[in-house]
């Protein structure tokens, strides 16, 4: 089974459970790809959280925690929620990383609390950070250089918390995604297209403080590796991934490079952020091709590549210690 805990990347309902009628992902085209109808997923199809399942022969995904609060937990469960932070900052979103570990120990201070043993085998897996950095650019109005010395150490706090936390609980392995490339997502490239690119059309200030946090987030496991012996920390590289399929993407099934969305309204990116895929319009799935993008709506992923994302992972080529889950 397998825990998830972070943002839309694993989200699979929780947004939608909490405040329904208002995610983007109830809409078409979202969930055009594999489920034929909306799946509340932010993406044209699946998540890695549902390749996942699949790879270990789960009956089904794991369900979003806040529909599933009886669930016994055995084959797994969403603790992630679409727009979540690690740190408690969030304007739209409550659910910031302490609260989604809450669901599990509703006594979060008393690190006496443990996992039920038949649990302590569960992979958990936290990806959050990238709504944190969002927030700092277009919020708070802050540059890069202050986003990576003022923001970037207190979310890899937060995300240390969260992983002594687990592993006090009797947490046996988790796995930890570091950022993705920012620089190269239609939506940073929408607002901050003014700023230096590189070779590949992205954002080389914005991917710098991503490259900023993953250092420091390596540099975490590693540390927290030697302390913590009764726990397997995995680190996996999603960063050099997302720049590999963009690199060379008929190694990943895809013959396109384009830093562009899939599912928008035009412009140099297909992103407009006041007329939003899904909610705003609905285009026809017929005149999509998502497999082609590796944005789907120019803040998520497409299934496409959330596909290769978990191959990658599961076989261990892009995880340190490179453990094979298949």
């Amino acid at each position: 089974a397998v825990f998830w805990f972070g943002d839309s990347f694993a989200d699979t309902g929780n947004a939608q459970a909490a405040s329904p009628f208002i995610s983007a992902a109830e809409y078409l085209p979202y969930g055009m790809t594999h489920f034929g109808k909306p799946s509340n997923r932010y993406s044209d199809g699946r998540l890695v959280t549902d390749f996942f399942a699949q790879a270990f022969r789960h009956k089904s995904s794991p369900g979003p925690i806040l529909q599933s609060l009886n669930s016994n937990y055995e084959h797994g469960i969403v603790f992630a929620v679409s727009g979540a932070t690690a740190l408690n900052t969030s304007y739209v979103v409550p659910f910031y990383l302490p609260v989604q570990l809450g669901f599990i120990f509703p006594s979060l201070p008393d690190r006496k609390t443990k996992l039920p043993r038949k649990l302590r085998s569960v992979l958990h897996v936290v990806v959050v950070g990238t709504n944190d950095i969002f927030g700092a650019y277009i919020r708070k109005l802050m540059d890069p250089g202050n986003v990576t010395v003022v923001i970037v150490p207190q979310v890899v706090q937060a995300i240390s918390h969260a992983i002594q936390t687990l592993s006090d609980s009797g947490a046996s392995q988790i796995l930890v995604l570091n950022s993705f490339p920012h620089g190269c997502m239609p939506l940073i490239l929408s607002v901050f297209g003014d700023l230096p690119k590189d070779s590949r059309g992205c954002l080389s200030p914005l991917n710098e403080v991503a490259e900023a946090f993953n250092r420091s987030l390596y540099k975490l496991v590693q540390d927290l590796s030697s302390k913590l012996k009764n726990t397997l920390l995995l680190y996996a590289d999603a960063f050099k991934f997302t720049l590999d399929v963009m690199d060379r993407p008929t190694d990943f099934g895809t013959n396109e490079t384009k830093t562009s969305a899939c599912c928008g309204t035009g412009g140099a990116y297909n992103f407009n952020s006041t007329k939003l895929c899904g909610k705003d319009f609905q285009p026809e799935s017929t005149t999509l091709k998502p497999s082609e993008f590796v944005s789907w709506d120019g803040i998520h992923f497409t299934e496409a590549f959330y596909e290769h994302l978990s191959k990658a992972l599961l076989t261990g080529k892009y995880l340190d210690p490179p453990l094979d889950f298949s």
